[in-house]
């Protein structure tokens, strides 16, 4: 009798041990699964890590670099001259560039300089301080469009607005924060 004591104490002790642990593993999963969904949530709707491919934004991003955009205030009104950019190109890829002109402005290359409204811009973010130009050398900036322009301005480093024209806003997914810290 005092034998069947113990054994059934020994018992209870096991199962709410048992009962413990299985709340653990449970409250462990539940933070765990809400984890992954709030980083899904922040993933596609605010903030994303993009690898750059390609050579156009050379030194400051090469090919293989992952940065980290924002995704959010990606009007005309909140995007500014000189913010790198991802936009989905006319052919459904993925492209980072420099803002250098906003809607009602105007751009001219010319002596390997660039000019916004009449102004050289400065651009000390250039390896080569010289700009080709193409089959153009002057563009009119149209509503909700904009100038952009690879870093990478040797011949064909960048295929950027001086090729295909102005983009429209619509097209930009994100803005460039910083690389990430995932990067190579």
């Amino acid at each position: 009798m005092i034998d069947d004591r113990i054994e059934l104490k020994r018992q209870m002790r096991r199962q709410k041990k048992l009962a413990r642990f299985n709340k653990f593993i449970l409250n462990c999963a539940i933070v765990v699964f809400s984890g992954l969904i709030l980083f899904l949530i922040v993933n596609n709707l605010f903030f994303s890590i993009l690898t750059v491919s390609g050579q156009s934004m050379q030194p400051l991003y090469g090919d293989g670099d992952r940065v980290l955009i924002s995704k959010l205030r990606l009007d005309a009104e909140d995007l500014r001259h000189r913010d790198i950019i991802i936009f989905k190109g006319r052919d459904e890829e993925y492209y980072i560039k420099r803002i250098i002109a906003k809607p009602g402005e105007v751009v001219e290359i010319y002596d390997g300089r660039v000019y916004v409204n009449g102004q050289v811009l400065e651009e000390d973010y250039l390896d080569e301080d010289f700009t080709h130009t193409y089959n153009q050398n002057k563009w009119y900036i149209d509503k909700n469009h904009l100038f952009v322009l690879g870093d990478n301005r040797e011949s064909f480093g960048s295929i950027d607005s001086r090729f295909y024209g102005t983009i429209d806003v619509d097209q930009v997914r994100g803005r460039v924060l910083r690389k990430s810290i995932f990067s190579k």
